[in-house]
């Protein structure tokens, strides 16, 4: 029996993915599994009808209705096939969309937390790319075995894969070039991995030689590597969140220094400065009301807060609801 692969979590969805379910009787088929109480409880919601395996589920940063599965089925010549799955009705009916994809199968799923229109799909010839929320799909620029994906939601563009053989590859333009970032993985098989993206830090687990990490971020290591300087600044997230009419925005300097925080969309286009000027160390607070530079009240949906000095950048999410 094989058990779920990937688990993706939501404000009020939690599923993971099975072939199939305790019960002999029921089929083999690419299914997610839906809990809406925790875990106390699953609804299980077949993709096709055919033979197959789901990898991973991916569920829209915003709108918890949207959810991708992706992963492999038989077709009707008996050959695997990719499968990528859409819902927009929280997991009630499902629309395949990877008709595009010529690799045998659907290893990962992750949004742009920049853009959310914009969807990465790992396979085993590479990473497909969607900037139109899974209608059409970019093919790969550069072959490659990938297994898992790991998005950075503090630099825009910068994508990390992992891979069989080949280790980590990064891509610091949204996937439009790799390189690899090997030192110390020669020929290693990566099964998972996850970025800590408040200290900058890519963990990444082997096929049979454990786990690595690599310093990839923001901590600053001094000449004897015996312990981390601690950051120039900590963004903190917007309190309330989400919010209505206006959210209060806390950081805090660990020196003086010269600061900026603005607003921007998921498109990445500024929509207003909040802070940039030079500042004393300390905690610090400010009130966004939700309007644009021009006092204009800002359109409900998510929105990007950056925090930048000389030698720091953080950003993070919020999201208006009116």
């Amino acid at each position: 029996m094989d058990d779920g692969y990937n688990v993706a979590i939501g404000s009020v969805y939690q599923g993971g993915s099975w072939d199939h379910d305790d019960y002999w009787d029921t089929p083999d088929v690419p299914s997610v599994f839906k809990s809406t109480n925790n875990g106390a409880t699953w609804n299980r919601y077949a993709l096709n009808t055919s033979f197959g395996y789901i990898y991973s589920v991916a569920v829209h940063p915003t709108n918890t209705n949207i959810i991708f599965a992706g992963g492999k089925y038989k077709d009707a010549g008996d050959n695997w096939k990719a499968g990528l799955f859409k819902s927009t009705d929280g997991g009630a009916s499902w629309d395949e969309i990877g008709s595009s994809i010529t690799a045998d199968r659907v290893t990962d799923l992750k949004f742009d937390p920049f853009n959310t229109n914009k969807v990465y799909a790992g396979t085993l010839q590479g990473v497909y790319i969607s900037t139109n929320s899974g209608s059409t799909w970019q093919s790969p620029s550069k072959y490659m075995r990938v297994t898992c994906i790991s998005v950075d939601s503090t630099m825009t563009g910068r994508i990390f894969a992992g891979t069989y053989w080949k280790g980590i590859v990064v891509s610091t333009n949204g996937g439009s070039s790799w390189t690899e970032m090997n030192d110390g993985l020669f020929e290693t098989d990566v099964n998972c991995m996850d970025f800590d993206a408040i200290n900058g830090v890519l963990y990444i687990g082997t096929i049979g030689s454990g786990v690595f990490r690599s310093s990839v971020g923001t901590p600053v290591e001094d000449e004897r590597n015996e312990y981390r300087l601690p950051n120039p600044a900590i963004l903190c997230q917007n309190f309330p969140n989400p919010f209505n009419m206006s959210t209060e925005i806390q950081y805090e300097l660990h020196r003086n220094g010269t600061l900026n925080l603005s607003v921007f969309d998921i498109n990445g286009r500024l929509i207003r400065n909040l802070v940039d000027t030079h500042q004393e160390a300390g905690i610090k607070r400010v009130v966004w009301d939700g309007k644009d530079a021009y006092g204009r009240e800002v359109s409900s949906g998510l929105y990007i807060y950056k925090l930048q000095t000389a030698d720091h950048v953080e950003m993070k999410k919020m999201v208006l609801q009116k």
